[in-house]
């Protein structure tokens, strides 16, 4: 029962870090990193895990910047 319990919730957070990662691709990663303007689409999906896992730093980061 834990063990299900925990597997859901780290399904819920990757699933959200998924979902931001996708978003801060399209429009939120020029913003935040200058260098990564104009940067290929093999780059930003090889960012995607890293983006998933750390989510609500760059979320927080993110959103101080506006």
């Amino acid at each position: 029962m834990i063990t299900a319990f925990v597997l859901d919730l780290s399904a819920l957070y990757l699933g959200a870090g998924f979902i931001f990662a996708i978003i801060f691709i399209l429009k939120g990663i020029q913003k935040m990193d200058p260098a990564a303007h104009g940067s290929s689409w093999g780059f930003r999906i090889l960012i995607i895990p890293g983006m998933m896992l750390m989510w609500p730093v760059l979320l927080r980061k993110w959103l101080t910047l506006k």
